[in-house]
């Protein structure tokens, strides 16, 4: 049988600041906002400040000819989000949110700075893709979170 050889991509990883944050707060802040988790996945999170995220939202954003419908819909973006910024930033304070949309159910992004929670849409098809907003906005209802 043939070995096969991999070679690692290069990336370039924009310089961000990087900030830890406990289980139990972020949890408190999660259920503050009136927000519900799935689960908590870890009992750190490592998450970055707005300007950090300004950088790293932009290579989040995944291309809207990716969609199949029930197979690589909605939360399909969102969790791919989620697992491209845990293993390219190695910040796990980036989650999947599952809510409402105008157009029906959805699911997006939630990440996390050190005073806030922010929303993040990663389909470059919807019009507020790219652009991090405030729970609620652009009609974006959200109920559970998984992080």
């Amino acid at each position: 049988m043939s070995k096969f050889s991999f070679q690692t991509p290069v990336k370039h990883i924009p310089s961000f600041k990087e900030y830890k944050i406990d289980r139990v707060s972020l949890l408190i802040r999660i259920r503050d906002a009136g927000l519900y988790p799935f689960e908590m996945l870890d009992n750190w999170y490592y998450c970055t400040d707005d300007d950090g995220w300004i950088e790293i939202i932009p290579h989040l954003c995944l291309n809207s000819s990716l969609y199949k419908p029930e197979r690589r819909d909605c939360e399909w973006f969102g969790l791919k989000a989620m697992v491209n910024c845990h293993s390219d930033y190695g910040l796990n304070g980036f989650g999947l949110v599952i809510g409402n949309h105008p157009l029906g159910r959805h699911g997006w992004n939630i990440l996390v700075t050190p005073d806030d929670l922010w929303m993040f849409e990663p389909n470059d098809g919807f019009p507020e893709s790219g652009q991090i907003f405030s729970i609620g906005g652009f009609g974006y209802d959200p109920e559970r979170v998984l992080i």
